[in-house]
């Protein structure tokens, strides 16, 4: 524990990431992130949370601002590589409000699912969900995937792949 926040870093084997973090760097392997995983809001204005790969899975089980999220500050949340699953409730994956949110991920066939405020969306800030390959998907029920409200920018920019783009997320799934 430093003044700012929690620190972690972690190794090459299957991690499982429960505690919050100001920063977290995962060397590899295929991972589980029940914690805010790069979301900053409230008392932790800035966090970084970075993984160098393997398949991991981003699941915060109902919770909201976490996954490259920025309330008043700045989150992000860079995933080097994997075939990944990002799932969240609101306000996460690349989302800011009064603050900076960023979600990059840089390879993969990837999965995001959140209801609401996600997947690249700003508000008085900025949110970015950047992906650089793979055939992914991206769920969202409303305010998401490249929006903005006031005095916001929104971008969700997916560089490659063979994507899906929906709107229709199913809020009675077990982690939503």
């Amino acid at each position: 524990d430093l003044p700012f926040g929690p620190v972690v870093i972690a190794g090459f084997g299957n991690d499982r990431h429960v505690r919050d973090a100001s920063l977290l760097i995962d060397l590899g392997g295929n991972d589980t992130y029940t914690n805010n995983a790069g979301g900053a809001a409230f008392d932790r204005p800035v966090s970084v949370c970075i993984d160098a790969g393997g398949d991991d899975r981003y699941d915060a089980g109902g919770r909201s601002y976490v996954q490259g999220f920025g309330f008043l500050g700045v989150g992000m949340l860079l995933d080097l590589g994997g075939n990944d699953v990002y799932r969240a409730r609101h306000f996460a994956q690349g989302a800011g409000i009064l603050g900076v949110g960023a979600l990059w991920d840089g390879a993969g066939n990837d999965t995001f699912s959140a209801h609401a405020f996600c997947q690249g969306a700003g508000m008085f800030g900025s949110g970015v969900l950047l992906d650089d390959a793979g055939d992914d998907v991206y769920d969202c029920a409303t305010m998401g995937q490249g929006s903005a409200t006031t005095l916001g920018a929104g971008v969700l920019s997916d560089l490659a792949g063979d994507d899906q783009y929906r709107l229709a997320c199913d809020t009675t799934k077990d982690a939503l």
